[in-house]
């Protein structure tokens, strides 16, 4: 016969595990989180784009003032550390501001570099001299790609996305179609040809 004090009371049988309740709690909550850091990255993402259509407007304004005043080599365009010391970028994104090695970083981490260009995209030479600054921008994201892509044919005289052409001068509208099938990889590089 057992002894009474080891049969198990009712107040002292724990339940093991979790119920359905906590269950479904913890899988809201999971939830909630997931699709906050989602909307949050996306936010996120959107305003780097919003940043970046601002950016393009000052360096245009900037662009454009320069060579007015200073006018274009025939085949080559002033320093990135040049353009950097004179104020086209926010400080934020240069290092070494103020020194002949100035360089330029986008907002997603790539580089942004320039060369001479021509607005209606032909190769600049002698015989061809340039009327634009390019403008590289590198490691731009797929999905802020295909924003910018269709957002700036009032901005640039040319767009590429990668050795791709999107606008000139010549043809002042983007197609939607071709910078959807452009912006691949998720690293894409945007070249911006600005005229004065």
């Amino acid at each position: 016969m057992k002894h009474p004090s080891l049969k198990p009371s009712k107040k002292t049988i724990q339940q093991a595990g979790y119920t359905n309740v906590q269950i479904a709690i913890g899988v809201l909550v999971s939830v909630i989180a997931v699709l906050g850091a989602i909307s949050g990255f996306t936010y996120l993402n959107q305003a780097k784009v919003n940043n970046e259509i601002a950016l393009i407007g000052d360096i245009r304004a900037n662009t454009s003032k320069f060579i007015s005043t200073q006018g274009l080599s025939v085949t080559t365009a002033p320093a990135i550390a040049t353009l950097a010391n004179l104020g086209f970028f926010p400080n934020n994104l240069v290092t070494g501001i103020g020194t002949a090695g100035a360089t330029v970083a986008n907002q997603w981490g790539g580089t942004i570099t320039v060369a001479a260009a021509r607005g209606d995209g032909v190769a600049v030479d002698a015989t061809h001299p340039s009327d634009s600054i390019a403008y590289t921008f590198t490691n731009v994201p797929d999905a802020a790609c295909r924003i910018l892509g269709v957002s700036l044919d009032s901005v640039v005289s040319a767009l590429k996305i990668g050795a791709t052409t999107i606008k000139t001068s010549l043809a002042p509208t983007s197609s939607p179609a071709t910078v959807g099938i452009s912006c691949i990889g998720g690293a894409n590089t945007l070249v911006y040809a600005i005229s004065g």
